[in-house]
């Protein structure tokens, strides 16, 4: 991700900021895209708030739908390549999900720690960092 535009705003004492960043993705889902610009198109007509309140609502929005659509991708990830611990619940080591994930995943451990709060994965550290994490168990939680 490159920041390409920085601007403050000297208006009022908050000094309100905007920023725009340019990003490569390695994949896209048109299906999930499509559904999404959809919704912020009924979205944009049903605000009556004006452009300004509603941009910082899309981006919400677009954060949301892209973190739940990652951690369904991670929690196939874990099944797909872990196995049944002694609880029942799949198990992989954070070297292999980082190695399998590598194409799919842009930002790995992003997802991990949502889906940590989420309690939808479960790891005995705050952040993994590779090499010295690859033996961490990541635990799905819920199917």
């Amino acid at each position: 991700m490159v920041q390409e535009q920085y601007r403050e705003v000297n208006v009022s004492y908050h000094r309100p900021v905007s920023a725009v960043f340019g990003m490569t993705v390695k994949s896209v889902r048109k299906e999930v895209r499509e559904r999404v610009k959809e919704e912020v198109k009924m979205r944009w007509v049903e605000e009556s708030s004006g452009p300004d309140m509603i941009r910082v609502d899309i981006l919400i929005f677009f954060i949301m739908v892209n973190v739940s659509d990652e951690i369904v991708i991670l929690k196939d990830a874990i099944k797909e390549n872990g196995s049944k611990n002694s609880d029942g619940k799949y198990s992989v080591s954070y070297g292999i999900l980082f190695d399998k994930t590598a194409n799919t995943l842009e930002a790995l451990n992003g997802t991990l720690r949502a889906a940590k709060k989420q309690k939808k994965v479960a790891f005995d550290a705050e952040l993994l960092m590779m090499p010295r994490d690859k033996d961490v168990q990541v635990t799905l939680l819920e199917d």
